[in-house]
């Protein structure tokens, strides 16, 4: 059909043509499966060879890649009448192998043939998980073990060793470019490396990885920008977080400083925001904390806040004389007086706060975005880029607790993010040199040695193999040099027990009168039951992520005509998860946030059986994502779905 229009006129033209092969393959396959499942995969065959008769006889056959194996024959003969179709079925057993797996059905009658290629992919019980372990040691040696089993696949094995602690960088990197959560903050700190490490040598990488790129960050933030200049938590919703808002802004600001490419309309709404946050009388401290920060931000883009700056000092003096010379806005304040050449005031400022020590527990002190590390962060940022002649005087502790921080796991994206920002500027101000005394050496299963070759360069990162049994770092200086091993990937064994750490997550599978499921009908659909809830009383954990896994063989139901307005579209009535903050379905997982309390709430939603097999369910699992120690999951299942 072709259509022309003119001012006055239409003009419409049609003609037919009949477009077809010989034969018509339509497969149907799941689009995850795990290692162990066995299921039943179909193709449809449609028969349009001209004169093939009544009782033509064609020849199917599947191909599949090396994570499958073919339960039976792996071809077989169907009499289809020219003219009409039928379908083949072949049952697979997967293989302890991850990744995309092809199937290639063929369909033969004599020298006329058709091929169609799926992809399936095969993807574990377990989540993807970065392990580091850091630490700092002097002339001698230090041996780290290596203890996680991880599939080859997806796997990352490396480690590094500098006299500069920017090399402690290139786990928190690993870190991030594997985050898998997407609120405001967490995708403005996965692009942080992007940002700050990108033109030094021994980072290039870091352009490649998982949200990296900080034209395409540009352009969510755009669309989260409220008419306000806020930037919105999440997208599609309304909820705004002061601080994340700030937090963005800061990283247009540097991109904007390095010559990126930033909307000039994105920079002024923010600041208008910026502004209307600096010029309140906050009524805590955390609000007074945010304006010291947005008085930075304005100030570092050339604006006069004298007035505003002086008038939140004194009402800090006034009514947090205790308190706020230890406070991040202490540092914020410091700096803007620096940049107003006020070097008295500035010095004032930031004479007495001092970085927490390397004990000091991982848990937000006043809000989960002030936690210890993050706050350290960016009082190592402030002082390397506005009062660089301080940093002399910093002890080896400061960045012996980093180490520490991350051999503990008391790290997040914001605090991932701010001490990347802190470490580039902090090696920037001292000019930081390595030295060629350092080494890494592979202790084997069999107890021999092998040496790893180390790039030349500042801050030098190795793979190392699957058969080392630890790694030794060794110096021949009596300087600090810092250690980093990172191990990320999938586990192989999956998880057999609940873990229960701070709260606690069950699923369960029903029916849709509510009797619990082991065995469903192809076609049929099971409600998800999720529920969750924190172990001890009157506890409340915020910015919880809880992560359910589809099992292979299902895929998730979205109602149709669903006109329900809160944060889960795709939930069904009895939901009862009134702390929900946002939902996010994807191919074969859904995703939860929210806060949790003592009390039990539950999100149901509805999966359907679209393939015959046996599959294993995957544990659902969540982690508080401003506090690593918290985190719960499941156990594991199996579930079976048969013919109808």
């Amino acid at each position: 059909m072709a259509v022309a229009v003119t001012d006055d006129t239409i003009g419409v033209a049609e003609n037919r043509t009949l477009v077809r092969g010989d034969f018509v393959l339509s497969p149907n396959a799941p689009t995850t499966i795990t290692p162990g499942d066995e299921f039943e995969v179909s193709v449809g065959v449609a028969n349009n060879l001209a004169g093939s008769g009544a009782n033509a006889q064609l020849s199917v056959s599947l191909k599949t890649g090396a994570a499958l194996q073919i339960e039976g024959a792996a071809s077989q003969t169907l009499s289809i009448a020219e003219n009409h179709e039928s379908s083949a079925h072949f049952r697979l057993k997967t293989l302890d192998q991850l990744g995309a797996v092809n199937l290639e059905f063929t369909v033969a009658s004599g020298a006329v043939s058709a091929r169609r290629h799926i992809d399936i992919s095969v993807r574990p019980a377990t989540p993807y998980m970065t392990s580091l372990l850091a630490g700092t040691f002097k002339h001698g040696s230090k041996d780290v073990r290596i203890d996680r089993n991880l599939y080859p696949q997806y796997r990352t094995l490396d480690a590094s060793t500098s006299l500069v602690p920017l090399n402690l960088a290139h786990g928190l990197v690993s870190y991030l470019s594997n985050y898998p959560y997407a609120c405001t903050e967490q995708i403005v700190s996965q692009a942080m490396p992007a940002l700050t490490l990108a033109e030094r040598p021994e980072f290039g990488y870091v352009v490649t990885v998982s949200g990296a790129d900080i034209e395409s960050l540009v352009n969510e933030l755009r669309v989260r920008q409220n008419d306000e200049g806020a930037y919105k938590l999440w997208p599609g919703g309304n909820t705004v977080v002061e601080f994340v808002s700030l937090y963005a802004q800061h990283f247009l600001i540097e991109a904007t400083a390095q010559g990126k490419a930033v909307p000039a309309s994105l920079i002024q709404s923010g600041n208008a925001y910026l502004r209307a946050v600096a010029i309140r009388d906050g009524n805590n401290l955390a609000d007074e904390r945010d304006s010291a920060y947005a008085i930075y931000l304005l100030v570092r883009q050339g604006h006069v806040m004298s007035a505003e700056a002086s008038a939140l000092r004194k009402r800090l003096t006034e009514r947090y004389k205790d308190r706020w010379q230890q406070d991040i806005a202490a540092a914020w304040l410091a700096a803007s007086f620096k940049l107003m050449h006020q070097d008295h005031e500035a010095d004032q400022a930031i004479a007495a706060i001092r970085f927490e020590q390397a004990a000091a527990p991982g848990t937000p002190d006043d809000g989960m975005y002030d936690d210890p590390m993050t706050r350290d962060g960016f009082l190592l940022y402030v002082l390397s880029k506005h009062f660089p002649d301080r940093l002399s005087a910093l002890g080896p502790e400061v960045l012996e607790s980093l180490a520490t921080r991350i051999n503990s796991n008391r790290y997040h994206s914001l605090s991932a993010g701010t001490t990347l920002l802190a470490l580039n500027a902090y090696v920037a101000a001292t000019h930081a040199d390595t030295a060629p005394q350092l080494a890494i050496r592979e202790l084997l299963r069999d107890k021999a040695v092998r040496q790893l070759e180390l790039p030349a360069a500042l801050m030098p990162k190795v793979p190392f193999s699957d058969a080392a049994q630890a790694l030794r770092f060794t110096s021949g200086t009596d300087l600090n040099a810092f250690y980093l091993v990172n191990e990320s990937g999938f586990d192989r064994t999956p998880p057999h027990e609940a873990i229960v750490k701070g709260f606690e997550i069950l699923r369960e599978y029903t029916d849709a009168t509510g009797h619990p499921l082991t065995q469903i009908k192809m076609g049929d659909q099971a409600d998800v039951h999720l529920k969750f809830r924190a172990v001890q009383e009157h506890t409340s954990i915020a910015a919880v992520a809880l992560v359910d896994l589809l099992p292979g063989g299902f895929e998730l139901v979205i109602p149709t005509g669903n006109s329900e307005s809160g944060p889960c579209s795709f939930c069904t009535g009895d939901s009862t998860a009134a702390d929900l903050s946002y939902a996010d379905p994807r191919e074969d997982r859904v995703v939860f946030y929210g806060t949790l309390t003592g009390d039990v709430q539950e999100v149901v939603y509805r999966i359907k059986a679209t393939n015959i097999g046996t599959y294993t369910i995957p544990p659902a699992y969540g982690e508080a994502m401003y506090d690593r120690g918290l985190v719960a999951r499941s156990i594991a299942g199996k579930i079976e779905v048969v013919k109808p």
